[in-house]
């Protein structure tokens, strides 16, 4: 069963180059949580291993690379070649088509990444929130290219409000929970 299909243009080149503008990190293969990836593509058990500890090892060397954008870029391609040398040509599939919504809902916040597979979105959430990023992506795409940073913040709020009253009770203290402990872990 697809998670969600493809709604979202692509863009151009290689992503996963370090920090993006105001230094949010792009989306890459290495910063979807490897529960994420399994709920998405269902990896085997040495590839979950192998995924889990090559992105254990780049958060490490990410902190120690702290302010070397350089040396930060050259671990994020890496841990990016890394990680789709494991996958399958089926699994780099779906992964491409997922990848777009995935940014939106990351960009978002309405659904964290990490709390994706404890979410158990229905197949009818699972439609609706794919028409409602490819409606969010066609408005963003129609804005003047000069405006879209900026223009867009409005789009992507308005989709995660859409998104949100499509949960549950219960899928909304999944996330709720998910969100807590991410920040325990930050402040620890």
């Amino acid at each position: 069963m697809t998670f969600i299909a493809p709604v979202l243009k692509a863009g151009g080149g290689r992503q996963g180059r370090g920090q993006g503008r105001g230094g949010a990190r792009a989306m890459t293969v290495a910063t979807i949580p490897a529960d994420t990836l399994n709920y998405l593509l269902t990896l085997k058990d040495d590839q979950k291993t192998k995924i889990a500890d090559i992105q254990k090892k780049l958060a490490e060397d990410r902190k120690a690379a702290t302010g070397d954008r350089p040396k930060i870029t050259e671990l994020n391609t890496k841990a990016n070649d890394d990680i789709n040398a494991l996958l399958t040509t089926d699994q780099k599939t779906k992964l491409k088509e997922h990848m777009p919504v995935l940014a939106l809902l990351q960009r978002s916040r309405a659904i964290p990444l990490a709390a994706l597979p404890a979410v158990k979105l229905t197949d009818d959430q699972k439609t609706k929130i794919k028409d409602l990023a490819k409606d969010t992506q066609d408005k963003i795409t129609a804005l003047p290219r000069a405006d879209r940073r900026t223009g867009s913040a409005p789009l992507v709020a308005e989709f995660k409000t859409k998104v949100e009253a499509l949960l549950t009770d219960d899928q909304k203290k999944v996330i709720a929970d998910t969100v807590a402990k991410a920040r325990a872990r930050a402040a620890a």
